[in-house]
Order: structure tokens, then C-alpha cells, then sequence
């Protein structure tokens, strides 16, 4: 029983000598071997923590980047549509100009034959060719032309509608409007025209004033 004895002590001594060189290797101590803690579990921890925080920094900047790319992608395009907007209007006033500027100088030459041949008319200036006169004008008849050529027109397929109206001194002077659809209407950006119910539509509202007058050269 003693020699049995002496051998378990001694099998016994020598596990804990290799125990100890087990938790001497790396670096462990049996309590922080139990507890899963140490200097190689706690690198490791901390590298993963760290690649984790570091993981989170750059989904958040790919989010922002991403939200930004989209709010001047979409900047972009309003400014691009409200561009073609103004561009379309601006054709549009042009079209509406030439339109009273062909009607009222057909309506220039309703003549008043009465005050022609007395020579009443108004003298403008003094010419190398001699003195300019402006040629006397029916402003009734004048009226009547015009609104037969503008009966017959249209912008865009809208109504131009006679807004003003003034014959005076053998001057001829009309303001003409009318409503045309955006090329492109753009959201919350675009100006809405009223509409006669009160409501609002996607119209541009564009105006113009034409002039005309005859004039003849010659002694008064």
C-alpha cells in the first residue's frame, strides 16, 4: 500500500508539473483558462472588436456617400428640367411676338383714306429724303383686322387672347397672352398658372406687346 501510495504522489506531482508548463506556454493561468480570458483570447477579442467598429464606420460612409450621390443626382435633373422650361418658354414668347407682330402691321395698313387726302397725318422727323409722316390709320378698322387674324392663331394649340389695345396718334400698340404647358413640369419648382375654377395647372402664362405704324416720306 506505501509503494502504491508513493506512486500516486508521484504520478500526481508530475500532471501538475505538466499542467503548468501547458498554461506557461501560453501564457494562461488555469483561473483565466476556466474563465475564457488571457492575453491571447483578449488580443483576440479586442482585433475583432476593432474590426467590427471599423466594419460599422465604413457602412455608415457608404450610406452617406450614397445619399448624397442620389440628392445631387436629383438636383441635376430638376435644374436640367427647369432649364428646357425656360428655354421653352422663351421660344414660346418669340412665336406669340412674330404672330402680333404680323397681325398688327396688316392692321397699320387699315387707312384713313378721309384724312390722308387732307393730308392730316403727324410728322415724325426730317430725313435726308425730306420729312417723314406717319400715314393716318382707321383705328376702328384697324381693331377689326387685328382680331380677325388673331381669330385664325393659336399658340401651341392655346387661345391668345387681345389683353390691351391702343390706337393713338396713328400708333398702333396691343398686349397679347396666352397660357402654354410646360415642356417638362417640374415638381414643387415650376410656377402654376390659376386656372378660372381656382384650381392650378402646369401652364407658363407668357406675354408680349406688339407695335406698328406706317409711315411715308414725302411734303406735307
Amino acid at each position: 500500500m506505501a509503494h502504491h501510495s508513493v506512486c500516486l504522489n508521484h504520478l500526481n506531482h508530475s500532471a501538475v508539473r505538466r499542467a503548468k508548463e501547458f498554461f506557461r506556454r501560453f501564457g494562461r493561468t488555469p483561473n483565466s483558462f476556466l474563465s475564457g480570458t488571457g492575453p491571447h483570447l483578449t488580443r483576440k477579442r479586442a482585433e475583432a472588436t476593432s474590426d467590427q467598429g471599423v466594419g460599422s464606420v465604413l457602412r455608415d460612409e457608404d450610406g452617406s456617400i450614397t445619399l448624397l450621390i442620389i440628392g445631387l443626382f436629383l438636383l441635376v435633373l430638376a435644374l436640367s428640367m427647369t432649364i428646357l422650361d425656360v428655354a421653352g418658354n422663351f421660344l414660346a414668347k418669340q412665336d406669340l411676338t412674330h404672330i402680333g407682330e404680323s397681325a398688327i402691321s396688316r392692321a397699320a395698313h387699315a387707312i384713313d383714306l378721309d384724312r390722308y387726302y387732307k393730308a392730316d397725318r403727324f410728322f415724325v422727323k426730317q430725313s435726308d429724303k425730306g420729312p417723314i409722316y406717319r400715314i393716318p390709320i382707321d383705328c376702328s378698322q384697324a381693331f377689326i383686322r387685328f382680331q380677325q387674324d388673331l381669330a385664325n392663331q393659336t399658340l401651341r394649340g392655346n387661345q391668345i387672347v387681345l389683353t390691351s389695345w391702343n390706337c393713338y396718334q396713328d400708333v398702333l400698340t396691343a398686349q397679347l397672352q396666352s397660357d402654354v404647358p410646360l415642356l417638362i413640369p417640374v415638381p414643387f419648382i415650376s410656377a402654376n398658372t390659376p386656372s378660372d375654377n381656382g384650381g392650378a395647372t402646369n401652364l407658363a402664362r407668357i406675354v408680349t406687346t406688339v407695335k406698328a405704324e406706317s409711315l411715308v416720306v414725302g411734303a406735307g
